[in-house]
C-alpha cells in the first residue's frame, strides 16, 4: 500500500479497532426455542449436540453477550482495516498494543492501547511491546450481521457505523468458538471483493481492492483481527 495515499485517505479517521454487533431484525426464530445449554466456552445457545450454533445475526450475538473480547500479541494483523501497521498516519495510525471489547445489550465498548512507532521516516516500524495512548471507550452506533453461512458462522458479512465513518468486511468464528476473527476495512476507501460472497476470511493477495484518491489499488497483506472470547 502506498503509504502517501494511505495518509491522505485515513488521516481524519479515529484511532480504533472496531467489532461487530447487531442492530437488525433478524427473521429467524432468535434466542427462542434454542436449547439453554451452556455453550462451548460456558455460556450461549447450543444445538442439540451440544456444540455452539451460531447460524444466524441472533445467536451470535446471545453467544457473545456478556464476554470480553481480546486482540493482542500475534493476533494483531500487519494491516488493520487495510493499511500497514508501518507508517505513521498521525490519529489514523494502525499501530496496536491491544484492543478490548466488551458485549453489553448487543452493543460493544472498544478501548485500545496504541503501540509505539520506532525509526525515522519513512522506516518506521510498529513495536506492539511498547504502549502508548489508551483510545476509548467508545460504542458503535448502528451494526449489521448478513449472510451467515450456517450453522458454524465461518463466515459472515459485517458493516459498522460509527459517528464519522463506517467498517464493513467479514468474519468468522474459529472451529471451537473461542475466537472471532474480523477482516475488516473502510468503507470510505470503497472495498471490493471484501464479502463472504467474493471469498473467505484471511489475508489477501490482490482479491480485496480499495479506492485510494481515486485509484483502485489491489490489497495485498493481513486484515484479520483476532479476538480471543472471554
Amino acid at each position: 500500500m502506498n503509504a502517501q495515499f494511505a495518509l491522505a485517505a485515513v488521516a481524519a479517521l479515529s484511532l480504533s479497532l472496531l467489532a461487530c454487533g447487531d442492530d437488525s431484525t433478524d427473521p429467524d426464530a432468535g434466542v427462542a426455542g434454542l436449547d439453554a445449554t451452556v455453550g462451548l466456552d460456558g455460556g450461549g445457545p447450543v444445538d442439540s449436540g451440544g456444540v455452539t450454533n451460531l447460524n444466524s445475526p441472533t445467536r451470535i450475538l446471545a453467544f457473545l453477550e456478556g464476554k470480553t473480547l481480546t486482540m493482542q500479541g500475534s493476533n494483531i494483523p500487519s494491516h488493520p482495516n487495510g493499511f500497514t501497521e508501518n507508517a505513521d498516519f498521525g490519529a489514523a495510525t494502525q499501530c496496536y498494543n491491544r484492543t478490548t471489547i466488551t458485549v453489553t445489550g448487543g452493543n460493544f465498548s472498544i478501548t485500545s492501547i496504541a503501540g509505539t512507532l520506532v525509526g525515522a521516516a519513512p522506516n518506521v516500524t510498529c513495536d506492539r511491546t511498547m504502549t502508548g495512548a489508551t483510545i476509548g471507550p467508545f460504542s458503535s452506533n448502528t451494526v449489521t450481521i448478513n449472510n451467515v453461512n450456517a450453522p458454524r458462522a465461518d463466515c459472515f458479512d459485517v458493516q459498522i457505523d460509527f459517528t464519522g465513518f463506517t467498517q464493513v468486511g467479514r468474519a468468522k468464528f474459529a472451529p471451537d468458538a473461542s475466537q472471532l476473527w474480523m477482516e475488516l476495512y473502510f468503507a470510505a476507501n470503497s472495498p471490493s471483493g471484501h464479502t463472504c460472497a467474493d471469498g473467505a476470511v484471511g489475508p489477501q493477495t490482490g482479491a480485496v481492492t480499495q479506492t485510494i484518491q481515486g485509484n483502485v489499488l489491489p490489497f495485498t497483506g493481513d486484515a484479520v483481527q483476532k479476538y480471543v472470547i472471554e
